[in-house]
């Protein structure tokens, strides 16, 4: 299923690119709701170029006919991410840590500032399929329910560690 997000931000498109890869504020999402750890495991830089993974898991109640299929403590993924700071693009693909073979998602992030540079739009295009007879639809509309939901969280946490700083 694809999907697209827009999160809008009241800084300009560079501190927000180069917050979203700044590891001490990737520790931070873990106040994010659903996300109970991100741990970044590595990040790799090169001038503008950023090679970065981290691991992700999700916490939140599971319908039992999920919890059929899915053992709630096995939520965890790797999310590799390239990142060109200098043109507001990273590339996303998420590596589930257990049920690779039930899971697959990427996604794209652009930044784009406005005009008069002060502010930006990032935009989120992606793809998740869930590969679960009969539950995958239900369970992918409701990982992209729980991505909007993150989304507009991130938002707040993003524009608070900036302004901190």
């Amino acid at each position: 299923m694809d999907f697209t997000l827009e999160q809008r931000f009241s800084q300009s498109g560079d501190a927000v690119a180069a917050a979203l890869v700044d590891p001490d504020l990737l520790q931070q999402m873990t106040e994010l709701p659903l996300l109970a750890e991100a741990t970044v495991l590595s990040t790799e830089r090169s001038g503008d170029r950023i090679r970065q993974s981290v691991r992700y898991r999700f916490e939140a109640e599971l319908s039992s006919a999920v919890r059929r299929v899915i053992d709630p403590t096995k939520l965890t993924w790797v999310e590799m991410g390239e990142h060109d700071l200098a043109a507001g693009l990273s590339r996303f693909e998420i590596r589930p840590d257990h049920y690779s073979d039930l899971l697959q998602g990427r996604y794209t992030a652009r930044v784009e500032p406005s005009d008069d540079g002060k502010a930006c739009t990032r935009i989120v295009r992606g793809m998740i399929k869930v590969k679960v007879l009969l539950v995958g639809a239900r369970v992918e509309n409701a990982i992209i329910g729980s991505l909007r939901e993150l989304a507009e969280a991130q938002q707040k946490i993003v524009e608070d560690w900036i302004a901190a700083k």
